[in-house]
């Protein structure tokens, strides 16, 4: 299953009908489908790794949100409620989707229920998801003159029953596979500890041991004497010691906790062929790391089976390895309101590298200039004054 587009109003400070599609807008050629774009059906394309860019507070982080909860409500039948997602009392969205030789087009009306968590004091009777409404599914067997064009297909209306109020009618008809992973840049060390744990059982020793001397060459091993509890370190020419967990934090960087834990859910989207959604994809790691966990998504022999990344980054030389125009898509807040264009559709120069687009202030990504030289002005009054 991959979501193909969303389009949705009332979401925090996104644009009302803020809309996204990840189907390929460039034309593909043979040689794409070995680099960077995977066929879900003959002429239906994705891209296999998609950017998210923009300056600070431009919406990177709440659109891999949304999109983890759109994969969330898919899988579940229910939207999650957090009061913050509400610009007003309603949210209305629209996601289209393929799976298994169909394109599904979904749409409904969030609203808060009933009884909030922050509002009953009986554990029992707490409500978590959202009130589901005005439901309506449709779909289409999808068909190569479609050529990636939603608007040509021709879409049947699906007669779907109701059982719950906070649950989506679909919940019965699909039955997807959890293969949705998500690395949030909120997480802190030792929720980033424990999850690289919990993965580290679902991968090969050899697999953890190489990604753990990728992102720290110092440290032989590391395990577990405890579940949750006691663990040991063991660095090259040293003696093992005994940690608690708390400790253990003290003396890995957590460079080295975030690094590990990507790898782990890089190798899992891999070889089950999943969704892995990463915020701040850089963070703690070298250019160099990033490049090649990108390559890894973009190169068949690799990714074999059509897993996708999305992820945000600060800095526009990391999208040079994003192979198309397609993929890359900036984010922007103008008068506290969310939008996005593709840079594919931006309308500059196809002849300069994605990197020089963003740096040259194309699309107003850049730190304010003025703001910048007042900062440093500021900076230089105030040593004078303590000199």
């Amino acid at each position: 299953m991959r979501i193909l587009s969303l389009r949705i109003s009332g979401y925090r400070f996104f644009k009302d009908d803020f809309a996204i599609s990840f189907l390929t807008s460039e034309k593909v050629f043979a040689s794409d489908l070995s680099s960077g774009v995977r066929s879900l059906q003959d002429k239906l394309y994705m891209n296999c790794s998609v950017a998210m860019i923009g300056s600070n507070s431009s919406g990177k982080t709440s659109l891999l949100d949304l999109l983890n909860k759109c994969y969330s409500f898919l899988l579940t039948g229910r939207w999650m409620y957090e009061k913050r997602d509400f610009k007003s009392d309603h949210i209305n969205l629209f996601l289209c989707f393929y799976n298994d030789g169909k394109v599904f087009k979904y749409e409904c009306c969030l609203s808060s229920p009933l009884i909030s968590p922050s509002e009953s004091s009986n554990s029992a009777s707490y409500i978590t998801g959202a009130f589901i409404d005005k439901e309506r599914m449709f779909f289409c067997l999808y068909k190569p003159s479609y050529r990636n064009d939603l608007d040509k297909m021709a879409f049947k209306e699906m007669n779907l029953s109701k059982r719950l109020s906070d649950l989506a009618v679909f919940s019965d008809y699909f039955h997807f596979s959890n293969d949705v992973f998500y690395l949030s840049s909120s997480l802190e060390a030792n929720q980033m500890f424990e999850l690289a744990f919990n993965k580290r059982r679902e991968i090969p020793p050899q697999c953890f041991s190489l990604f753990l001397k990728l992102m720290d060459d110092s440290i032989e091993d590391i395990g577990e004497l405890s579940i949750g509890k006691a663990y040991y370190l063991k660095r090259y020419g040293e003696e093992k010691i005994v940690l608690k967990a708390e400790d253990l934090l003290n003396v890995i960087s957590e460079g080295t906790i975030r690094g590990v834990l990507l790898l782990e859910l890089v190798y899992l989207s891999l070889k089950i062929g999943g969704v892995l959604i990463v915020d701040e994809i850089e963070r703690s790691f070298h250019k160099n790391v990033v490049d090649n966990i990108i390559l890894l998504f973009n190169d068949k022999k690799t990714n074999k089976f059509g897993a996708t990344l999305f992820f945000s980054t600060h800095y526009a030389e990391i999208i040079d390895s994003v192979p198309r125009r397609d993929a890359v898509f900036i984010l922007h807040k103008k008068d506290m309101v969310i939008d996005n264009i593709s840079l594919y559709n931006s309308g500059i120069r196809t002849e300069l590298s994605k990197s020089r687009q963003i740096n040259s202030n194309a699309f107003n990504t850049l730190l304010n200039y003025d703001l910048l030289m007042e900062m440093t002005e500021l900076i230089q009054k105030e040593q004078k004054r303590s000199e």
